[in-house]
Formats: C-alpha cells, structure tokens, sequence
C-alpha cells in the first residue's frame, strides 16, 4: 500500500496593526513542528514540514495586514473576487512545495486571528483538497463558517501529536466516520462539530523535537551583535502550585511527568549537535519545582561541559533559588528566567494562592541580576477584587526594582 504523502506547514501569523509587538517573526524554532514531525515520521508516515509563517515575514514586501481584515476574507469565502488578497496567498504558498501531497496538515496560531487562516484555508482547500488543522490549543470561535463553506476537513484541538497520528491512521485504514468521532481532542469533522467541550491532552514529552525540513537559517535574528537562532525544549510538566486564576494547575496537579537530568541533557546535546545551535528556551512550567532537580540537572549540564546559554519560566521561591542553586545555574549556562508574579500587591497574592511574598522576590530578583541572570516579570492587570492601592503598589514595586528587573509583560486578565 502507498504511504500517504503528508505536508505539515507552520501557518503565517499575523498580529492586528494596533500591536506593535514583535512577535511576527519569532527567532524560536517553532517546538510544536517538531514535536509534530517527530510523532508522525515515528509512525511510519512520510511527511515533509515547512513554516510559512518564518518566510512569509523574512521576505515580506507589501503590506501583510490585508490578512487582519475578516470582513474582506469572510467575503472572499463567499465568493467575491479579491485578486490582491489571492496573489498575496499565492506570493506566500510559493515559498514551499505544495506538490504531490494527499493531505495537508495546517498549524495555525488560533487565539483571535482568524482571518488569515481563513482565507489561506479556503484557497488551499480550491485547489489542492484536504486540509487538516493541528496544533493549536483553542477552538475557533468561527464555527458557521467552517462548517457552512467547508473549509477544513477536521479541526483538532489541544496537544495533537497523538490525536494527529491516530486520525491518520484511521484515514489511511479507512475508519468509519463513527470511529472517527471516537478520537480525542477531534473538535471538528466533515462538516459538523462533534467536540463541544475542550479536551486537554498532554504534552508527551517521550517525543524528541525533530526539526529536519524547517528553514533553520530562517530563523537566525541578531541579538546583541550575535546571529542566533533559539531550540525550543520542554522536559517537565510539574506545577505543584493551585494558583487561582490558571485554568492548567488542575491538569498539570495529576501530571507530574519529568525527564531525569542525564536524559535532559543528553537530549539536549543531540539538538545542539543535530543544528549547531547552542541557545535554549525551555518551555517549562516550572523550571524550579524542586531545589533537588535545580542542582542535579545543573550539574548533569557543567559535568557534560554542554556550553549552552539557556532561559526559562521560574518561581521566585528562595526555597529552590538558594545562593547555591544560583550559582550552579549560572554556570550551566542560564542567561533569562521569567517569573509569573502577577502582581505586587500581598493584598492580591495572598487573594490568588500565589504562595510568593514579596520579600522574597525582592531578595531574589536582586540575588539573580547580580549573578548575570536575566529578570523578566509576568503581570496580570484587572483581576477580580484588584484596587487602586494594588496597582500603585505593583507600579512601585517595579519603580524600586528597575535596575534588577529586565523586563516585564502586563496581560489582562481573560474570563
């Protein structure tokens, strides 16, 4: 029997105009082609994987926020001729092969920038057939559309590595469209939404990232003179924290899974060694879950002589970050840790359960940039019950930190 022949394609992505973020063009390697691609080719299935969202903004020469207009790409879908917005996909589909494929499988950033997708979809689904979409961690908010012009196939939502393979294996032996519907995290399929609820699957993190076939070079931005491209890494899954506002601590609670230090590591020297890149973002939830962990995988990371620079999200806990961990942290090549204080009110960490007090997150972030770790604190504004008094301590908070803190986000709170 023939292999399906399988194209899995990273999506362009493209923040509204009024964001002026630079996230368009991202130099992380994207973790979720890789773990895709790794889960598909150890399943005897022949794909080839390529990101359009990398190339789409590397060689951009027109205007790219034709794509934020969803009234322009609804009517596109019904039909109305828009040759522009139709050479900007094909300028775009150009920069990879679309050739000889049986199915597409289309990663695309979900949360509120639809109307890309959709017009990339419709045109895709005209000339080249079926379209599968994987990856993404939401559902659309767009359901009368897909299912009122067919756009896609099937719509998966949560981690899809393993809902992926099995929908393919289930195409390629022929499945009923009952066992079909069977298939966890399938949210959407032929025409009809069979999921209404959100199912989260987990991450596996027994897959290895394999990122053959991606643009590598692409990806390579300079930085502080340096030309560098970042490997993404996730080996832990621990949160063993009830914080009130996170919609995930119940379902990382019972998912305590972990790589150990020497297979970490030895996983991150074949990354290294597989695309000579030396530069990390580790995707963890909690980098300092324990204080054993911190000291035993530094160690593992100095004892291999790995020389890596790598950044990741903490918890400013003076129980795990001691003068020791830090150190040995440093060493090991640690350059950036980001830190979810939310806010630095007590008032509102205490109301959260966030189990930090701002004592210590002052001793530490001052401990960190004095030992050449990167500070990055994560805020959250508007959550319930927050006064005037709380936002002005958490101004001043920052106001008195400047010098340690390098660099802070503020996202609003999301109901």
């Amino acid at each position: 029997m023939n292999k399906m022949k399988i194209k899995l394609i990273k999506m362009p992505f493209i923040l509204p105009p009024e964001v002026t973020y630079d996230f368009n063009a991202p130099s992380i390697i994207p973790l979720s082609m890789g773990i895709l691609a790794a889960s598909l080719r150890s399943n005897d299935f022949d794909v080839d994987i390529d990101d359009l969202n990398i190339k789409f903004h590397r060689d951009i020469k027109s205007d790219p926020y034709i794509f934020s207009n969803l009234k322009r790409s609804i009517d596109y879908i019904n039909g109305k001729e828009d040759i522009e917005l139709e050479n900007k996909i094909e300028s775009a589909l150009s920069k990879t092969e679309m050739k000889g494929y049986d199915i597409f499988l289309l990663s695309f950033y979900a949360i509120g920038y639809q109307p890309i997708f959709l017009a990339f979809c419709h045109y895709i689904k005209k000339r080249f057939g079926k379209i599968i979409i994987g990856g993404g961690l939401n559902r659309f908010n767009i359901e009368k559309v897909l299912m009122d012009k067919n756009i896609v196939d099937y719509f998966i939502v949560g981690y899809g590595q393993d809902s992926i393979v099995e929908l393919l294996k289930k195409l390629r032996n022929k499945a009923s469209l009952d066992e079909i519907k069977k298939i966890s995290g399938l949210a959407f399929c032929n025409g009809n939404f069979i999921n209404n609820e959100y199912v989260y699957t987990s991450y596996n993190l027994n897959i290895k990232p394999d990122f053959d076939g991606l643009p590598i070079e692409a990806y390579k931005r300079k930085i502080r003179g340096r030309k560098i491209a970042i490997i993404p890494f996730k080996f832990d899954q621990r949160c063993d924290y009830s914080c009130t506002f996170c919609p995930t601590s119940i379902h990382y609670q019972k998912n305590n899974e972990i790589l150990g230090p020497k297979i970490i590591v030895q996983r991150i020297k074949e990354l290294k060694e597989r695309y000579n890149i030396p530069y990390f973002a580790f995707f963890n939830n909690t980098f300092n879950s324990s204080a054993r962990f911190v000291e035993e995988f530094c160690t593992e990371v100095i004892d291999n002589k790995l020389d890596i620079y790598w950044t990741d999200s903490a918890r400013l806990d003076a129980h795990t970050l001691t003068d020791k961990n830090i150190e040995l942290m440093r060493k090991a090549g640690c350059i950036g840790l980001c830190y979810g204080l939310e806010s630095a009110s007590q008032r509102m960490l205490n109301y959260i359960e966030k189990g930090v007090t701002l004592k210590n997150a002052s001793m530490l972030l001052k401990k960190l940039s004095e030992a050449g770790i990167w500070n990055e604190i994560n805020l959250i504004a508007g959550l319930p019950h927050e006064r005037e008094e709380d936002i002005d301590n958490t101004i001043e908070f920052l106001n008195n930190h400047s010098e340690m803190n390098n660099d802070d986000t503020l996202t609003s709170v999301y109901l």
